[in-house]
């Protein structure tokens, strides 16, 4: 049976907008990451996904079949177009991804990097209110792997398209943390949760806000 292997490579780059109004580290954290993910089989590189993302939403990506860097949204056009305008570049990028994927492969096997799955653990879920816009911060932490899917709940019901943003970012133990921002408008009145699921857990988690804001903003 073929063996599949994954390496990820992530690099963060992050600035505190705002130290005083900072919840566990992270409340006002911008976040740009750099991910490149290398699949193999049986030792042979199999399949390469590489992109550019911000504050947990992809700016760009490079497309392996048409060989040139694809903007995921209107904000990431411009440089998608200034990269791939450099041909000395896009032509060079599969052979510069393909090494680092196997300096990634070989220091993964000489260092024996393999990470025990492990279950998120929660934090808390605050309320953020600055320049009259309210937020629900929601954090878990240490968990591995790094897939995971954070939701909110009104009363008890799932917010269908709930207008939130992720961030996950990796920590020094090689686990990952994650932080889910909640914008709230208009009528907000209600009993707000953060569910959160990932394959460690048997069941979904839940964390509850300890207000309500109908009483908060009676």
């Amino acid at each position: 049976m073929p063996v599949f292997n994954r390496w990820v490579f992530v690099a963060v780059a992050a600035t505190i907008i705002s130290v005083l109004d900072m919840v566990d580290c992270l409340r006002d954290m911008r976040v740009y990451v750099t991910d490149c993910s290398c699949i193999y089989r049986d030792h042979k590189l199999l399949r390469v996904t590489w992109a550019d993302a911000f504050d947990g939403a992809s700016l760009y990506h490079y497309d392996s079949v048409k060989r040139k860097i694809v903007a995921d949204q209107a904000i990431g056009q411009a440089e998608a177009d200034k990269l791939n305008s450099d041909s000395i570049f896009i032509q060079s990028l599969p052979s510069q991804i393909e090494s680092l994927c196997d300096k990634m492969k070989q220091v993964a096997e000489s260092t024996n990097t393999n990470v025990d799955k492990k279950a998120p653990i929660p934090s808390k879920v605050l309320l953020q209110e600055k320049s009259g816009q309210m937020k629900l911060v929601c954090l878990v932490k240490n968990f591995f792997p790094r897939d995971i899917k954070m939701s909110w709940l009104r009363d008890g019901v799932v917010i269908v398209n709930a207008p939130q943003t992720v961030n996950i970012v990796p920590q020094r133990n090689r686990t990952f943390q994650a932080r889910s921002l909640l914008s709230l408008n208009g009528d907000v009145n209600g009993s707000y949760s953060c569910q959160v699921e990932h394959e460690t857990l048997t069941e979904k988690l839940v964390l509850k806000f300890a207000d309500d804001l109908t009483k908060t903003h009676a």
